[in-house]
């Protein structure tokens, strides 16, 4: 039912311009099947790039883990020094309070000492009617005044040590809380990095999504394209072209340019960070510059097309089709013949393009070819 309805609609029309609408939506066709390979070679790529991001995360998760766990092992260690320490002073006070009973006992002997005279242990050994009982008392102060200065000995020398503990013991807490602050500011770079990387990973997801949402769109177009294709190429009987054209398969590096200008892109070169290659070239030109057909052909299509601006394509017979886009205004439409030479169009900067000029392409058989090869 489909078929019949496009067939009465097609018998309304001159056949010229149904031909012409089945050789754009060829060309429409091939454009997007190479949008979507692009798009699919992109997303590989972008999924690859996906876990190379992914594995750097997570290396930089672990660090922050083992930086984080090292931070908990110096906290650890310092509190356990500050035990240490609160201990060692709490025995540094309890030694001082010692010497301190110590030295206030030395002070009695000394002030007794000094009552009683230089004769002190002399008078006590005479005072005894017992001279084994003097012997004795003369020996226990001798050995009284030996002890006392040993204690003061043993008591400077734990003092001396317990100082050069609480130095060291600074020292280490000093060394550890270094190392600390070490940890931490490592501990904030690799958070740092680790944010860094996530919102690059969420970025690059994001143009995942986009793409993978454009390649959807291309394909529900390819579909609908080859739906297209198969109801006109049912309905539709091919038209040949004028036999006293020159083929244009003879005219390769003799087309004249369809405009005067500068090359400043050529054919293959990257299109931008997209990963495809241009399928043809873009001239450079002021804005309104004729744009003339580089060989004698039919118009096919004479529209706008996403990327593409303003654009006509000319069937030229054999399978050669010359594309012009980018074009500020169109001279022609679907269906009118021109010459070669003739003025189609007038360049500008329609499609979304920053700087004026005409973006042109020839193929074969939907393949494209390098134009700087047709060009004489």
């Amino acid at each position: 039912m489909r078929r019949v309805v496009l067939a009465m609609l097609l018998g309304t029309a001159f056949a010229a311009p149904a031909q012409e609408d089945e050789q754009a939506a060829r060309e429409r066709l091939d454009e997007v099947k190479e949008a979507i390979e692009s798009v699919s070679h992109w997303l590989e790529d972008a999924r690859a790039n996906e876990d190379a991001h992914l594995t750097r995360l997570r290396e930089a998760e672990e660090a922050v883990a083992r930086s984080q766990q090292r931070l908990n092992e110096l906290n650890s260690d310092i509190g356990g020094l500050d035990d240490e320490l609160a201990q060692l002073e709490q025995r540094n006070r309890e030694l001082e309070a010692e010497a301190e009973r110590g030295r206030e006992t030395l002070r009695e002997v000394v002030r007794s000492a000094w009552r009683q005279g230089d004769q002190a242990a002399l008078r006590l050994f005479l005072s005894q009617q017992d001279p084994g009982e003097a012997a004795r008392l003369l020996e226990w102060h001798q050995r009284l005044g030996n002890h006392t200065r040993q204690q003061l000995a043993d008591l400077a020398d734990t003092m001396e040590a317990l100082e050069r503990n609480r130095r060291e013991t600074e020292a280490t807490r000093e060394q550890l809380a270094s190392k600390r602050d070490q940890a931490r500011e490592q501990r904030d770079e690799l958070q740092q990095r680790r944010s860094e990387r996530e919102q690059r990973l969420a970025e690059l997801r994001q143009r995942i999504s986009e793409r993978e949402s454009r390649l959807a769109s291309l394909r529900q177009d390819r579909e609908r394209l080859e739906e297209l294709l198969e109801e006109m190429a049912a309905s539709i009987s091919s038209i040949e072209a004028p036999e006293d054209i020159r083929p244009f398969s003879e005219l390769r590096a003799r087309l004249p340019w369809p405009l005067e200008g500068t090359v400043s892109n050529h054919f293959g070169n990257a299109v931008g960070d997209s990963g495809m290659q241009a399928n043809g070239i873009r001239i450079r030109a002021d804005k309104g510059t004729p744009v003339t057909a580089v060989h004698y052909g039919r118009v096919v299509f004479a529209n706008w097309l996403r990327g593409f601006g303003l654009m006509i394509i000319i069937d030229h017979g054999d399978g050669f089709m010359s594309l012009y886009g980018n074009n500020d205004t169109l001279s022609h439409s679907a269906g009118e013949w021109v010459q070669a030479g003739e003025t189609i169009a007038r360049t500008g900067n329609s499609g979304g393009r920053s700087r004026s000029g005409l973006y042109f392409e020839i193929r074969h058989n939907g393949q494209p070819e390098n134009p700087e090869a047709w060009l004489e």
